[in-house]
């Protein structure tokens, strides 16, 4: 895993060794207490905050926390990470979700609060059997040959 630094809080595409689509704002207050892992993927919207300035009028004091995203985790559109989260490998989190508490990996999570929907082997046997939606594989460079690297599919 990889720290973000605040140089690439803002920018649509980082790569480090290993191609990320990010498009999500990430805590430009306190981005030294994020990780991020590789093959992730962020829709437009999307955010991870580390803290939560919601007591500073009241008591001067603002609530922080470690935030880790593990490797190949996809963050939805409008979907937001708030402080003190950890995501396994593998996670897919639902478009315009809060994700308030921690996830292991291999799942599937969304609502408001998230909450568990499905495994990622229960979504991916989802996407092949779904009639309403032509799934393609899509093939992107540099991936590594994990199982979601297998199974990375867009749809039409």
């Amino acid at each position: 895993m990889r720290l973000i630094t605040m140089v690439q809080c803002w920018i649509s595409k980082i790569v480090s060794g290993n191609i990320t689509y990010h498009n999500c704002r990430i805590d430009s207050v306190y981005p030294h207490l994020i990780t991020i892992g590789k093959n992730f993927i962020a829709a437009p919207g999307s955010m991870i905050t580390a803290h939560d300035a919601s007591l500073i009028n009241k008591t001067g004091e603002m609530i922080t926390g470690r935030v880790k995203v593990g490797d190949n985790v996809y963050l939805g559109a409008n979907a937001v990470i708030l402080p003190g989260v950890t995501l396994g490998d593998n996670v897919s989190v639902a478009a315009n979700s809060l994700v308030t508490k921690s996830f292991k990996a291999n799942v599937v999570i969304g609502g408001n609060p998230a909450r568990i929907l499905m495994s990622m082997e229960q979504y991916i046997q989802f996407a092949h059997t779904n009639k309403e939606k032509q799934v393609q594989k899509k093939e992107i460079p540099g991936l590594s040959n994990d199982i979601l690297a297998k199974n990375i599919y867009t749809t039409r």
